[in-house]
Order: structure tokens, then sequence, then C-alpha cells
């Protein structure tokens, strides 16, 4: 017994990585969490070729369609000016899916037990988070509420049917599915309110004897309950919602400029923020104005693949999720099929996706996913380890160049924060000649020449981000520059830009202003400085006030004259 856990050692390794990422000075924990992912792709391919795939041999409808899905993704990928590293994820995904496939009954109920475990983790994290530290939202140790409450909607369908072998089984399942669910609500993420009522709900639905009388009376009343909490969650935080709805309808028109295929890998954060400021160009008054923001997912899974792979890649996933669904109808609570369509759902409203713990588990529910087979494929053992070498060859080499690529510049980075910047432009300027294709090099890069005074370099490097990133910051950025070289009317259409995408900020109203004074335009300048003293405020901020004062003293020297 204890042989048989000490394998699964190096997937609790894996596994606690993904949902508790740390970071260093030298790597990020998002950068961590995506190299945990390889790595543990790796780990199960390497497992998958030594015990030869024994249940390989059956096809069906998830495992075809997921495998178009992959490949599709990754070939579109590796064609799309993103990350090495990032175009392989589908590939470790379904690297992840045939060795959870290959597994029996056996080893997945301990993977399931081992989810269960790291959710009790996380959620006991959560309290302490929320009780020790006094934090008013509980986000564990990822990066935002929503990660948190993802990782614990994956784990609350194993929770609820926790095979344990002792008579207080069913009072602990019911305590730890407990525990998950009010860590989801602390979480105040309404994505995961939403998601974790869904699989309760499911779970009554399919466990709790009624006739079909009460099923239909209870049914019913559950969807009017589930439109009035859903009306309540809307109005809690309204201003977030009115934001998502801005986002959607700004993500459809993308959508339809490019239907079928998509804009490609990567085009959502290089293009959404020029079409954000199209749309305020042309709705200068529209009520969205306040809610406007840095933008760079569109808070909807399915709306992010339509937009880079089109309804192409819609389609493949409609075939996974389709017969999913339909296994939830027909048959009794199976945990595997429920977390799928709760992660369906959660990626309605967030992004859980971005998370490699909830990937994780989503490769684990789709290979354990009892449907009939397609066909039958018979796999000799030299295939598959020819399909395994060459994929297992292109994950590492992938992970390896992008490890040493991030080390490089995040050190350079580090020797620029402690005011080196001007001795290390010379590595800067090398480490560019092999960019990996992350943008974010590129914008630091940008920042760092616009720091040291070489503004036509900074932009150079700028307007090569923009075609793979584009932001609010990085128009300031770039406007800035100009303004510094006092090419007025390049300075004029940046901050013009910046203030169309995100039209409640003060910043690039008030930077107008200036370039209008140095151009001697004063009657353009009070026009600009009478906006910004009646533009309404957000967020208070002594910046904004600050602003206000010098906008009021600008307006009133100019009427004396």
């Amino acid at each position: 017994m204890m042989r048989e856990w000490v394998n699964y050692l190096p997937a609790v390794l894996f596994m606690g990585c993904a949902l508790f990422p740390f970071s260093g000075s030298l790597i990020s924990a998002e950068r961590i969490e995506i190299y945990v992912f390889i790595l543990f792709a790796l780990y199960r391919l390497v497992f998958l070729m030594l015990n030869g795939g024994r249940r390989l041999k059956r096809v069906n409808i998830v495992g075809l369609s997921s495998t178009l899905l992959a490949v599709y993704l990754s070939g579109r990928s590796f064609a799309a000016p993103v990350p090495l590293v990032e175009a392989c994820l589908p590939l470790g995904f379904l690297c992840l899916y045939y060795g959870f496939a290959a597994e029996d009954s056996k080893e997945n109920r301990r993977f399931a037990g081992l989810i269960v475990v790291f959710s009790v983790a996380q959620t006991l994290y959560g309290f302490l988070q929320y009780t020790v530290y006094s934090s008013g939202w509980v986000a564990g140790n990822l990066s935002n509420p929503a990660g948190y409450a993802a990782s614990l909607v994956v784990g609350l369908p194993f929770c609820l049917t926790w095979e344990v072998p002792d008579r207080q089984g069913k009072v602990l399942k019911t305590v730890c599915s407990t525990l998950v669910l009010s860590a989801i609500c602390l979480s105040g993420s309404r994505a995961g309110i939403i998601s974790g009522g869904f699989i309760l709900g499911v779970f009554l639905w399919k466990t709790v004897a009624m006739s079909a009388k009460w099923r239909r009376v209870i049914g019913s009343t559950s969807i009017i309950m589930g439109a009035v909490v859903g009306c309540i969650l809307f109005s809690w935080k309204q201003d977030s919602a009115m934001g998502r709805i801005l986002i959607w309808k700004i993500s459809g028109g993308m959508v339809v400029e490019a239907p079928v295929w998509g804009r490609g890998a990567g085009s959502f954060q290089a293009d959404y923020m020029t079409c954000q400021a199209d749309f305020f160009k042309a709705n200068p008054d529209s009520k969205y104005a306040q809610v406007a923001g840095n933008v760079f997912h569109p808070f909807n899974e399915f709306l992010l693949l339509s937009i880079e792979f089109g309804l192409v890649g819609l389609l493949l996933v409609s075939l996974i999720l389709f017969p999913v669904v339909r296994n939830i109808c027909i048959s009794g609570f199976n945990p595997f099929s429920t977390c799928i369509a709760a992660i369906a759902l959660f990626s309605c409203f967030s992004y859980p996706v971005h998370y490699a713990y909830v990937c994780i588990v989503l490769a684990f529910c789709l290979g354990n996913v009892q449907l009939k087979p397609l066909f039958w494929l018979k796999i000799r053992r030299i295939g598959l380890f020819v399909l395994g070498g060459l994929s297992a060859m292109i994950l590492f080499f992938c992970l390896a160049k992008d490890v040493e690529y991030e080390y490089q510049w995040n050190r350079i980075r580090e020797g620029t924060l402690s005011g080196k910047a001007p001795e290390l432009m010379e590595q800067y300027r090398l480490l560019y000649q092999k960019w990996n294709y992350n943008p974010r090099f590129l914008y630091h890069y940008g920042v760092t020449l616009n720091y040291i005074g070489l503004h036509r370099a900074s932009n150079d490097i700028l307007a090569q981000c923009s075609e793979v990133y584009n932001s609010y910051d990085l128009q300031m950025l770039m406007g800035n520059n100009y303004y510094a070289e006092g090419k007025w009317d390049l300075a004029l259409s940046h901050y013009a830009k910046a203030s169309q995408m995100c039209p409640n900020r003060f910043r690039p109203l008030y930077m107008q202003i200036m370039v209008y004074d140095h151009r001697q335009e004063y009657d353009s300048a009070v026009q600009l400085a009478r906006e910004l003293l009646v533009k309404p405020v957000k967020i208070p901020s002594d910046e904004i006030r600050q602003m206000q004062s010098e906008a009021r003293r600008y307006t009133r020297n100019l009427n004396r004259d």
C-alpha cells in the first residue's frame, strides 16, 4: 500500500506546485505554473510510455475531439507570434489526457482523493487568510479570487463523492464539502458561486430520492431561484458586471470580423484595446465609459477561443461538451462529467483554464468520462514510443529554451531595478536579438529605454510590442517618449488613443493639455482643461486632485490674461 502511494509522490509535488505556485526574483509565478504544467505532462507521458497505454485502444468522441482540438490549437499557435512554451500547452494537455485515460479505476480513485486533500488544504489556507490577515477577500495562494474559486469548484464534485473506507466517511464528506462551499462563497467570485451552486444542485437532483411530480416542482423552483440569485450577483458588483458586458460586446465584434478561422493565437491581447478605443471614439457618450479599463482577457473562455481560433475551435469544444452534458442528464451523479460541466459554466464568466491546476483536473476528468467507443485502435508499443518520444522532445525543447530565456531576462531586469540600467543595456540588446515572443519582455525593454532617456529607441521597441500586446500603459509611454522629444503631433495621437482606450482616466487628458500649452494653442488647452474639471471621478486619488487643481489654475490664469 505504501509503495503504491510512493509512486504518486511526483503527482503530489506537481499538483502542489500548480495549486500553490511560488515565485522568485528570477521567474514569475505565472511562468512557474506553465513550467509545472509542462513538467507534469512530461511525467504522465513517460509513465504512459512505460506502461504501454493499456486502455488506449478505445477511442470515444471526447478523446477524438480532444486530440483534434489540441493539434489544431498547437498548430495555429506555433505559426503565431506567441512564446513556444505557450504554444506547447495544448500538446501538454493532450499528454495529460491520454496519461489519465490509460490509468485503471483504482489509480484514478487515488488521484481523486488527492484532489480532495488539496481542495481542503486550499480551503483552510483561505480561511487563515480571511481571519488572521483580515483580508477583505480570499485568494489563497493564487493571483486573484477567481483562480482560488476555480481551484475549489473543480474539487467539490470529488469531495461530494469521496470514497472513504470508514463508518464516518459520510460525515467526513459532508464536512469537506461544506468547507469547500463556504470558501467559494468567501472568495466573492460570482462565477465560483454559480458553478458551486450548479454542482450542489446536480448532486442533490441525482442522489435524493423523490417522485416525478416533486422533481418537476423542485426543478422549476430551482430555475426561478437561479435567475433571482443571478440578478442579485449582477447587482452585487454592478460596475464589474457592466464592464464585462462592454468587453463581451466589443469581443463579439471581433468574432464577426474573422468568424471561421479566427484572428490567430495571441490576437486578443494585441487587438482588443484598439477595438475598445474605436468603440469609444464612435460612442464618446457611452454609458460604459466609466467601467472601461485595460483588458487582456474577455472573461469568457469560449469567446476567447472564437476570437483567436474561430468557429472551428468552438465546434471542436462543443463536440467534447455535448456528450458530457448528455451523460449528466441520463446517468447518476458522475463527478467527472459534473466537474467538466462546472468548468464550462465557470468559463462563461471568467478564465479558469488560465490556471494550471484547473487544467490538470480537467484533463483527469476528460480522461475518465465513460462513453461508448467510436472505434477500436490497435497501438503497437513501438508506435507509442515514437509518438510519445516526439511529443516529449518538443515539450522539453520548448520548456528548456523558455526557462533559459526567462532566467536571463529576469536577471537583467533585477539589475535595472537596482539602478544598473545603463550598464545592462548591451545585455538587453543581445537578448532582444533572440526574443522568445514574450510581449512583456518588449514592454519592459521599452520602459527601461525610456528610463535612461533613449526615447526614440524606446518607441521603436514599443511599436513592435503594440503588434502583439497593446494597452493603455503602452500608448501613454509612447506618448511620453514623443513628448520628451518635442514631437507634439505624435504625442497627441498616442495620448488621444490612450484616452479612447480608457475614457475614465485623467492622465491622457492632462498630458494633451500640456502638449497644447507647449504648442501655444491655448484655446484647445483651456477646452480640455474644462473637460477635465467636469470629468466624473471613478476612484478619488491625490494624483487626480493635483491634476484638477492644476487645470483649475491654468484656466483661471488664461482667463485673467
